[in-house]
């Protein structure tokens, strides 16, 4: 977030921003899917310890495999998201795939094996467990600001 912040500081009030645009916008989408992993690989030590399993072996193929489905789902998000805010009813179950996206995205499978077990899909669709939060987290939002 804080690169995030000094990427945009830096862009809009910097004088030579078009010198730095490129480097700086690589950095910051490099760091989001960074992000993304290390919030996939704490949820993942969290889930088998909840579980009473224990945690799979980190290899480079489930690093790259990690790597590689978070940096394709997550960054469409940033897109999917409003649109889906906009449109108001689907807003929660979006918010819910990609929550278990990282959750279930930790580099055991791969991005066609998760959505072929449709274990992304099916923990979010079809509840309205978010729908519920979002709309009590929206009325304490504008009855406590």
């Amino acid at each position: 977030m804080l690169s995030l912040l000094h990427f945009w500081s830096d862009m809009s009030r910097g004088a030579f921003a078009y010198d730095r645009i490129g480097g700086g916008s690589l950095m910051v989408g490099l760091l989001f899917v960074w992000m993304k992993c290390w919030q996939a690989v704490s949820r993942q030590k969290l889930r088998s310890y909840l579980l009473g399993s224990g945690e799979l072996r980190w290899t480079p193929g489930r690093v790259a495999q990690l790597v590689i489905v978070q940096a394709a789902l997550q960054p469409t998000a940033l897109f999917v998201r409003p649109v889906a805010l906009l449109i108001t009813l689907p807003y929660g179950w979006v918010r819910a795939f990609y929550e278990n996206a990282v959750v279930l995205g930790d580099g055991s499978d791969g991005l066609h094996e998760l959505w072929r077990q449709g274990e992304a899909p099916k923990h979010c669709c079809g509840r309205s467990q978010n729908h519920l939060v979002i709309l009590v987290m929206a009325c304490l939002g504008s009855w406590c600001g």
